[in-house]
């Protein structure tokens, strides 16, 4: 980080998510499936990238229903 400059005083910005996408990959099957989001304002302006992986009971509940995989990754964005 030999190009970082320091703030005397931290700077708070306030960003507004109104869409995403996402990306499902890295499935490992009857284990784990790792997504990306990308956050967007009404603009069209990249926000920020949300990555994770859904495993364990999240993973198993999931079954044939993409529905529930599709509210996992809603909350995902809702909770970041």
């Amino acid at each position: 980080m030999d190009n970082c400059f320091f703030l005397d005083e931290p700077i708070v910005l306030v960003k507004q998510i109104n869409k995403y996408k996402y990306q499902l990959t890295d499935l490992i099957p009857h284990v784990s499936i790792s997504y990306q989001i990308w956050c967007y304002n009404s603009n069209d302006v990249f926000i920020k990238a949300l990555n994770g992986v859904i495993e364990g009971d999240e993973y198993s509940n999931w079954g044939e229903d993409d529905n529930y995989i599709e509210n996992i990754i809603r909350l995902r964005v809702v909770n970041s």
